[in-house]
């Protein structure tokens, strides 16, 4: 199952070199963002994203949640937003930051040596991560206002607005 291909990589994230090898540095951060940024914020949903993005089925609002676009909510208030794809594509490009410990620019990846050069560069890689994850953030805050007016798309353990409790009862 292909998240995300390196062309809608490429296309989303800012300033950023094709030099990067695609299958040593980004291929395995994918799964542990999913795990880690996707997961943890909409759970309920995250077993539906996985089973859609196994087909990307055009016709399906896990379509729209990953894409993005244009929703009315219920006092008929129309919304844009840019879809979990690009939030996590930012949130991807943060890890990567982070993971490198180097500058990533225009021409890929850049590191200086020198004492005064690494204390710079800690500063600035912190910096740029916590810049492109609150970008990312933002733009999952515009999914979870679309999961809230989604009227077909209904969480697993939701129905009709009240979350099902499970009891287990343990006899001794």
């Amino acid at each position: 199952m292909e998240i995300v291909n390196r062309e809608e990589f490429y296309e989303i994230a800012p300033i950023t070199s094709k030099e990067i090898d695609w299958d040593k540095e980004i291929v395995p951060v994918i799964g542990n963002i999913m795990q880690i940024e996707i997961k943890q914020q909409i759970p309920d949903y995250y077993v539906g994203l996985i089973e859609w993005l196994k087909t990307k089925d055009e016709y399906s609002c896990y379509f729209k949640l990953w894409e993005g676009g244009e929703y009315s909510d219920n006092c008929n208030n129309k919304f844009i937003f840019e879809g979990l794809k690009k939030a996590f594509i930012y949130y991807l490009y943060a890890h990567l930051i982070k993971q490198q410990g180097a500058i990533l620019g225009q021409t890929g990846y850049r590191e200086y040596t020198d004492n005064y050069s690494q204390l710079v560069e800690i500063k600035k890689t912190e910096s740029n991560y916590q810049y492109y994850k609150q970008i990312a953030d933002s733009y999952m805050v515009d999914c979870f206002q679309f999961l809230k007016s989604c009227r077909e798309l209904t969480p697993c353990g939701v129905k009709s607005g009240k979350r099902t409790q499970f009891i287990t009862i343990i006899e001794s």
